[in-house]
């Protein structure tokens, strides 16, 4: 559907760069280990000030979701803007920002007991079984908060992108990579290969002390 309507758009219509893939979210968002989620912030908050011509501040909105309760709050807005948009034009949503602002709460949680569980296992005291076993939690809750994170993003996105593809008289076109999102991914990318180096130099710098 959406495609033949964007189909019939005539060539001389004005582009919107607005689509972002649900294939980019979820592989940004795994390469940047969770970070793409505060450039996606940004990214779709920018294209609604410019949609809207409202008064708004992307990178301070983005900047938002390091602040603990009051990042819920601005995720809240986020996607309750959205939603009111594809109300006003008569388009079906499937999002709301209850369980948009919850699922990510579960996401951050999930991670956070997932590092406290790491720490503990780290601790001198704690047995190699013990801290086997603690690190293996910790990956397995680490990898299911940015899951939760990633598929709340990736929902609302959809609806974005099907609110973007239903407007008239424009041609709605994918979003260029822009050299934040770059930055996002390689810095994500580094923080997770430098982590595991290193966990496993002082590993290794442990198990030589036992020697």
């Amino acid at each position: 559907m959406e495609e033949s309507r964007q189909n019939a758009v005539p060539a001389s219509a004005v582009e919107l760069p607005n689509l972002i893939s649900i294939p980019r979210v979820v592989w940004a968002s795994i390469f940047s280990f969770g970070m793409y989620s505060f450039y996606w912030f940004y990214l779709t908050w920018k294209q609604y000030r410019d949609h809207t011509n409202s008064e708004a501040y992307p990178a301070w909105h983005a900047l938002t979701l390091l602040v603990p309760i009051y990042g819920w709050f601005r995720l809240h807005a986020h996607v309750r803007s959205y939603v009111e948009l594809m109300g006003r034009a008569g388009v079906a949503s499937s999002i709301a920002p209850g369980p948009a602002v919850g699922a990510y709460i579960a996401g951050g949680v999930s991670s956070g007991v997932g590092g406290l569980i790491d720490n503990i296992g780290s601790a001198p005291e704690s047995s190699a079984e013990f801290a086997g076993w603690a690190l293996f939690l910790s990956l397995l809750l680490t990898v299911i908060g940015i899951g939760i994170t990633i598929w709340m993003v990736a929902e609302v996105q959809r609806n974005l992108n099907r609110y973007w593809t239903s407007l008239p008289n424009v041609r709605v076109v994918t979003a260029p990579v822009g050299i934040g999102e770059i930055i996002v991914i390689v810095a994500g990318m580094s923080i997770f290969v430098l982590s595991f180096v290193l966990g496993f130099i002082v590993g290794f710098a442990e198990g030589l002390a036992e020697v």
